[in-house]
């Protein structure tokens, strides 16, 4: 089998699932397979195979038009699965090829669900080959740490490789049109991205508890602060802390709320008031959250405090 014409881009699978017939299961191959950043096509083009002109490897003349097409390609993305056969998750490697200069210079980002960040492509193999990897674990009979091998869960599972243009091997720099939606809405994606940072930041967390958590006695009308740290508590938890992906002082927050209440009735009055008037808090933690120890938590401990 060969190749009469080849694709601008070309995508391969690794193959790494099989089925096993001794134990009728599915199985993952986590077998080592590396992979090229460059990949020359030529050996596998029919016109190679078939020996046709004395070409320079790498590129093909077609008649007296010396129509000149590489054969050979980049390396532009990888998707990798971690995982088993039953089940994973799948994130991908890619190479910028938007920006020449980023291409040129060999830049690579990961994509990991909402994660975006610069990727060193020299670990590529040590992400993406699969194969074993070596660690020191404790041997408490002798005594000694020693090397444990295990095989990696993590490996390319689709590989995607892009034809390397004449133009682009010559140095020529190329235009890309992006359509006005697309750019507002990448940059509206932006904006929303670097604010739930700034708001979901644990510095922020810490100063919100400093502000809660402690009123001055010297006040002139301490009811009306209790009332105001009551309100700017409750609108805290319940609308930013509990949808942060982290929550270790979730157990503080909910004895400060509730030391708050039982400490002021104006303060239940309002709460009682905002539940009533607006059916957002109860709809959002209640009934659309997912995650159960919220719902249980977060409003069985105000409701109790009344």
């Amino acid at each position: 089998a060969c190749f009469k014409k080849l694709p601008r881009i070309l995508s391969f699978n690794t193959m790494r699932y099989t089925f096993n017939m001794v134990t009728m299961m599915k199985e993952k191959v986590n077998t080592h397979f590396s992979f090229p950043l460059r990949l020359d096509m030529t050996p596998y083009t029919e016109d190679f195979l078939m020996g046709k002109g004395e070409r320079k490897e790498g590129f093909r003349e077609e008649g007296e038009a010396k129509v000149t097409e590489s054969y050979e390609y980049d390396l532009i993305g990888v998707t990798v699965h971690t995982g088993t056969a039953d089940g994973g998750h799948y994130y991908s490697f890619i190479r910028d090829i938007v920006n020449p200069h980023a291409y040129k210079n060999n830049k690579w980002y990961l994509f990991n669900d909402a994660e975006v960040k610069p990727f060193d492509s020299a670990q590529l193999a040590s992400e993406c080959f699969g194969g074993e990897m070596t660690t020191k674990t404790y041997d408490s009979v002798t005594d000694k740490f020693m090397d444990f091998s295990f095989e990696k869960t993590h490996s390319a599972y689709m590989l995607f490789y892009k034809r390397v243009e004449l133009e682009e091997e010559n140095g020529k720099d190329f235009s890309f049109d992006v359509s006005p939606d697309l750019l507002e809405w990448i940059w509206h994606d932006n904006m929303q991205f670097l604010q739930d940072k700034n708001i979901f930041e644990h510095t922020y967390f810490g100063f919100m508890w400093q502000l809660c958590s402690s009123i001055p006695s010297t006040l002139p009308d301490p009811k009306a602060v209790s009332l105001m740290t009551a309100k700017l508590s409750t609108s805290f938890v319940l609308e930013t802390f509990i949808h942060s992906k982290e929550k270790p002082t979730m157990l503080q927050w909910i004895e400060l709320l509730t030391k708050q209440f039982n400490n002021s009735q104006a303060a239940c009055e309002w709460f009682l008031d905002r539940m009533a008037d607006d059916n957002w808090w109860p709809m959002q933690i209640l009934i659309k959250c997912p995650n159960q120890i919220v719902r249980q938590v977060s409003f069985s401990s105000d409701i109790t405090s009344f």
